[in-house]
């Protein structure tokens, strides 16, 4: 099963390099077949709770079933979180 999804902001502030990072670095995952960056390091991102929270990243994950590839997502996203400052 495939998921492609968008990785939104989950809070409001400055993206860190970090984040930037692990976008890239999500690429040579074992379930991820593509991760796109579409905010870069010290852009201002909006999360849910400001209003239309900012796509960060443009994500393709696999997993064998679909409540799998989901789970797989959420923890690419939750992990991105941390990184907004």
């Amino acid at each position: 099963c495939i998921g492609y999804t968008f990785v939104n902001a989950q809070k409001s502030g400055k993206l860190t390099s970090e984040a930037t990072a692990k976008f890239e670095a999500w690429r040579k995952l074992p379930n991820v077949l593509s991760s796109v960056p579409l905010a870069k390091t010290g852009d201002t991102v909006v999360g849910v709770k400001d209003g239309l929270s900012t796509w960060l990243c443009e994500l393709v994950v696999t997993g064998k079933t679909s409540e799998e590839a989901l789970k797989y997502f959420l923890a690419l996203e939750n992990d991105a979180a941390a990184d907004i400052e």
